[in-house]
């Protein structure tokens, strides 16, 4: 059976529209999806109002996530005063945990009296190196050059628990001490 002419327009004209807007849907989608995540194709205008608060909301999220972790990304002034709280106490935390390690981002003047204790106690206590390998005396084992005594080698990707002396080299050229890992 043939259906008339106008039947058969008008059937690919709903087929071609339906189709169109199950594209345009996806394109949609997958946008929303962009600017959900914070992605940079993402296109603002595309979205309707309630994803446009959605996409607000998950933008606060991420900024008080990369805050909490001390990312550079993070923007303070975004912040409610209750998040500006946790994400002090987390500064703290990761202070103390640098400085409980040695490491250079230690800021020993943000720590309470009972963490400065805890730190030196476990500097005092920790175990020496064999004698023929001291390092310089200082609560965290660190070397002139900034290495310090447990960090882990870029190189080697073994902690670094062999110090080496200053010194000259042929040429005149002075190699601060610093430590290293043993193969």
């Amino acid at each position: 059976m043939h259906l008339p002419i106008v039947f058969r327009v008008l059937f690919v004209f709903v087929f071609a529209a339906a189709a169109s807007t199950l594209g345009t849907a996806s394109a949609q989608d997958a946008n929303f999806y962009a600017c959900n995540n914070g992605y940079a194709t993402c296109n603002q205008g595309m979205l309707s109002e309630e994803q446009k608060a959605q996409v607000s909301q998950a933008a606060l999220q991420r900024n008080f996530y990369a805050c909490n972790n001390g990312y550079a990304t993070c923007n303070q002034t975004l912040l409610s005063e209750s998040q500006r709280s946790q994400v002090n106490q987390s500064a703290l935390q990761r202070n103390f945990h640098a400085c409980n390690n040695g490491y250079a981002t230690c800021n020993q003047t943000l720590l309470s009296d009972d963490q400065l204790k805890q730190i030196t106690t476990k500097a005092s206590s920790q175990t020496k190196l064999p004698s023929d390998r001291q390092a310089p005396i200082s609560p965290s084992y660190c070397a002139e050059n900034g290495s310090c005594y447990g960090d882990i080698s870029g190189i080697t990707g073994l902690p670094k628990t062999h110090h080496v002396n200053g010194y000259y080299r042929k040429d005149g050229t002075y190699v601060r001490g610093h430590f290293r890992s043993r193969r």
